[in-house]
């Protein structure tokens, strides 16, 4: 026999170490997969991160390309018109026909004002005309408001800008081949936490982010082509430079000996406005910050100006999809615990059959061994010439008898209960009236109950007398006497005699009704009413014999049969209901 205990130490021992398995493995995998996502967002991060800086790049670049293209005697108010390429800067003669500056009536988009530092620093703009150039300008029908408007923001310049200023930052502004030829930086302590595949994935993203600057450096550089500068006169590129909080375009033009700062103040806020508006379905809440281009933050500048982009919230970032991992743990997970269930279920079946063969033979030997005592003594008595007194004799008889009814019973319930669990009943259904039926196992049952002293009450309730039943006669005979053995037993104290066996009519089917006048059946008892070798508590305390398998058997030959057998609970005593299917017409 089975011992339960050692059975379920063992399957606790079983899942403790799978379960550590399982989670160690989990652990390692979901560990990886996690560093995997974040991998894979951070690349689609980056992905838009460059569509963004690509979009604001292209969108500055022909503000640049505008600015660069301008020629240098655009800042000045009024410029000689023959000199315009040769001597812009040389005094103006007596007679000269003088052009007004297009800077002089056009407002550009995003730039507060033009400038132009002189060698000496002396700060100008074409936009502020003076002395004759502002009785031009009304000619050109410059509103004196205007004017005014970009005196003071001259003012406002000077105040906050100087030429030195520029040429310091024009002197230290970094280059795309300076750049290119720069290693890159030590890892950051967040990079360097990382595992390896993920430090070579972010080193990588790093790099690419230089190249990727470097490449929209170069496209600018290809948009900006400087081809009008005649041998005497070199106009530089138009860069972008930070001069404490303003954004400048600043170029350097070179005429003879003398060297120019000539530039545009740009009005940033309004830049950054509408360079956020042109990604705002990327980064809803991107931020635009100044910035010097460094090796540490390439991949997140712009090219075309010195700022740094910061995305913001990326909850507008696609989520990914769960990934082969997490779907592979959790099938294996629902694996393991399918297959430790079917394991636990079959342990729990195994133990549950070891103990039902357990009471089986503990249930039987008892039960066997009752009768066999009994037929040996009284065998004895009588082969000896013991019991001379005939009336004594025809008593011992009749004992032999009963006891042999009773281990016959025992019998062939026991062999048919083996044959319901292998699966093979070996029994034929046939049609039969219920009349029949009836008598054939009345007598059978009589003699049951005149044996306790009990009387079988028939109550035909049918509305139809003739129906047949499609049944195994022997086994209806076999559950009915079943019912009306355990009446018998369990009833005998009552002071009402009679087992009522009622049959009735239902639909498709006929109730078969076996009901007795004892103490009945315990509720916490009822479920366990028709498990095999199981009592009740107050039956077992009346020792009344039996091994507790007639109830179950019944059920399971009712069911062989398309019918079924149940308990019905009323006032007084046990009544069980046996159903039956009627047989087709």
């Amino acid at each position: 026999m089975i011992r339960p205990a050692h059975v379920w130490i063992a399957f606790s021992a079983y899942i403790a170490v799978a379960l550590a398995t399982m989670a160690w493995v989990s652990s390692t995998a979901r560990h990886y997969e996690t560093a995997n996502q974040e991998a894979r967002a951070r690349e689609q991060l980056e992905d838009r991160v460059r569509l963004a800086l690509w979009r604001m790049d292209s969108a500055v670049t022909p503000i640049l390309a505008r600015e660069s293209a301008r020629p240098y005697f655009h800042y000045r108010a009024l410029y000689p018109a023959q000199q315009a390429y040769t001597q812009l800067f040389a005094k103006i003669g007596e007679g000269e026909v003088q052009v007004p500056s297009p800077l002089l009536t056009i407002e550009p988009a995003f730039l507060r004002l033009h400038f132009s530092f002189d060698g000496n620093g002396e700060l100008t703009s074409p936009q502020v005309p003076t002395g004759n150039s502002l009785d031009v300008a009304e000619m050109r029908h410059v509103s004196s408001e205007r004017v005014r408007t970009y005196r003071e923001r001259l003012d406002e310049f000077a105040a906050r800008v100087s030429a030195n200023a520029i040429r310091d930052v024009l002197r230290d502004f970094p280059t795309p081949a300076a750049m290119a030829c720069v290693p890159l930086l030590p890892l950051d302590v967040e990079t360097a936490k990382q595992p390896e595949p993920q430090r070579v994935a972010m080193t990588e993203q790093k790099e690419r982010g230089r190249s990727e600057w470097i490449a929209r450096n170069n496209f600018q550089t290809e948009v900006i082509t400087d081809n009008r500068s005649l041998p005497s006169v070199d106009e530089g590129r138009m860069r972008p430079v930070w001069i404490g909080d303003e954004l400048l375009f600043v170029r350097t033009v070179s005429i003879g000996s003398d060297t120019l700062l000539q530039g545009a103040w740009v009005d940033w806020d309004e830049l950054r406005e509408w360079l956020r508006t042109s990604v705002v379905e990327l980064f809803p809440d991107v931020v635009l910050t100044p910035s010097i281009p460094d090796e540490e933050s390439v991949d997140r500048q712009l090219a075309s100006l010195p700022v740094l982009v910061e995305p913001g919230s990326t909850e507008s970032v696609a989520p990914l999809p769960p990934s082969a991992i997490r779907l592979s743990l959790g099938a294996a997970w629902a694996c393991f615990l399918i297959a430790s269930l079917a394991v636990a279920l079959l342990l729990h079946g195994a133990v549950a059959l070891s103990e039902r063969r357990g009471a089986f033979a503990s249930s039987v030997t008892h039960e066997l061994r009752t009768p066999l005592t009994t037929f040996r003594m009284y065998t004895e008595m009588l082969s000896e010439g013991m019991v001379p007194d005939p009336k004594k004799r025809d008593e011992y008889l009749a004992t032999l008898r009963q006891e042999a009814d009773r281990l016959g019973h025992l019998v062939e319930n026991v062999l048919t209960y083996s044959r319901l669990e292998r699966g093979s009943s070996g029994r034929q259904l046939e049609a039969v009236t219920i009349d029949a039926l009836l008598a054939r196992i009345r007598d059978r049952i009589e003699e049951r109950a005149r044996q306790t002293g009990m009387q079988i009450v028939v109550d035909d309730r049918r509305a139809v007398p003739d129906a047949s039943l499609d049944v195994d006669p022997s086994a209806v005979e076999q559950i009915v006497f079943n019912l009306v053995d355990n009446a018998c037993k369990y009833a005998a104290t009552a002071d009402d005699r009679r087992i009522h066996l009622v049959v009735e009519d239902g639909a498709g089917h006929v109730r078969i009704t076996v009901r007795d006048h004892g103490d009945g059946i315990e509720k916490a008892d009822e479920r366990h009413l028709f498990r095999p070798f199981r009592k009740g508590k107050r039956h077992r305390s009346m020792h009344v014999p039996g091994i507790g398998l007639g109830l179950a058997l019944s059920r399971q030959l009712a069911r062989t049969m398309r019918g079924d057998l149940g308990y019905e609970r009323s006032d007084r005593g046990a009544s069980f209901v046996l159903e039956l299917p009627t047989a087709a017409r």
